[in-house]
């Protein structure tokens, strides 16, 4: 028994440094690199990622239907378990259902045991069956810094916004997380203190030495659609008199995305380490990188940073600037 907690031990402070000289547990999106190949020509992905998760939605419901509508439940009981159930078919993993192991604060062995994978609705996305919605740019800013299997993400545009096929994950997954952590809804301050010490830890700076406020504002939107499941007179979900729970009308991510979702518009916040890793890349492909500043800047596009709303941010995460000030000089230094 004691070899075995020495092995344990031992296991995770050699994954500690691996984590941290190759933060592998941390898929990371690079929206500015080649932006100006395909912001006016990729394909809208709405459509198809709305059909696929209604019926994912449809599927959760079908499971707390079969397990819970012949119970006396209240609606406390009945919202929190359905949340459950549609968190489960998006984005949980089998131990959801031994465990529900949700902590207070992630950490190092949670994010590798548990969280190092992508969920279902994100593998989707990414088989070949969606590839021409796809976006993928294999020499990112990541490039020098991740190892290649680790560098994979995609962007998708939905809503009319572009967002990495991560921010599903977060949406579905840290969602469901910030649902739990303040009470199921009671105390949204909780749940904003949860993401920022996430983000702050291993499903962020620590991890990959990014602090996502894209991340940040892909949980919040998906903790209101947990959240109001039941609420209002045009809920997503409605209560039969006989306990049954059904759809009252077709969930759409055009109604939770907004510019936020986009790390191009609302840029994150680098480890000094990575900042200077991510300048060497630019340095070196400096003229590629001209060419989509000039196109980025033309269209106004850097301005949004500082429009973010506060709402999903804890109080000192308010005035938190991005990292994007840090590489101006290079893209409007003399060639």
């Amino acid at each position: 028994m004691q070899t075995r907690k020495i092995d344990l031990v031992t296991l995770f402070v050699i994954s500690y440094f691996i984590l941290v000289s190759h933060p592998l547990f941390s898929s990371e999106v690079d929206q500015f690199t080649d932006r100006e190949k395909y912001q006016d020509s990729a394909l809208d992905f709405t459509p198809v990622l709305n059909e696929h998760t209604n019926e994912l939605i449809q599927q959760g419901i079908q499971k707390y239907n079969e397990k819970y509508s012949h119970k006396n439940l209240t609606l406390e009981e009945i919202h929190q378990k359905t949340a459950f159930e549609i968190y489960m078919v998006t984005a949980g993993s089998p131990l959801d259902r031994i465990f529900l192991f949700i902590p207070d604060k992630v950490g190092l062995p949670y994010a590798l045991v548990y969280k190092s994978g992508s969920g279902p609705t994100q593998k989707w996305i990414k088989r070949k069956e969606n590839i021409r919605y796809w976006t993928f740019v294999s020499n990112n800013i990541y490039s020098d810094t991740y190892p290649d299997a680790f560098n994979k993400a995609v962007l998708i545009k939905v809503g009319g916004e572009f967002i990495g096929s991560d921010k599903v994950d977060h949406f579905f997954d840290q969602g469901y997380s910030y649902f739990v952590r303040s009470d199921f809804g009671r105390k949204d301050e909780l749940a904003r203190k949860y993401g920022r010490d996430s983000e702050y830890g291993y499903y962020g700076l620590k991890a990959s030495g990014v602090f996502s406020f894209g991340d940040l504002r892909a949980n919040w939107g998906g903790y209101q659609f947990y959240k109001n499941l039941f609420s209002g007179s045009n809920s997503l979900l409605v209560i039969s008199e006989k306990a049954f729970v059904s759809m009252r009308h077709s969930f759409d991510w055009s109604e939770y995305i907004d510019w936020q979702f986009d790390e191009l518009k609302n840029p994150s916040k680098y480890t000094p380490f990575l900042e200077k890793r991510i300048y060497k890349h630019i340095k070196e492909n400096i003229n590629s990188y001209r060419k989509t500043y000039k196109f980025l800047e033309a269209r106004d596009m850097f301005s949004q940073a500082g429009k973010r709303d506060s709402y999903y941010l804890t109080e000192d995460l308010q005035n938190t600037k991005s990292s994007i000030s840090y590489f101006k000089d290079l893209f409007i230094s003399e060639e």
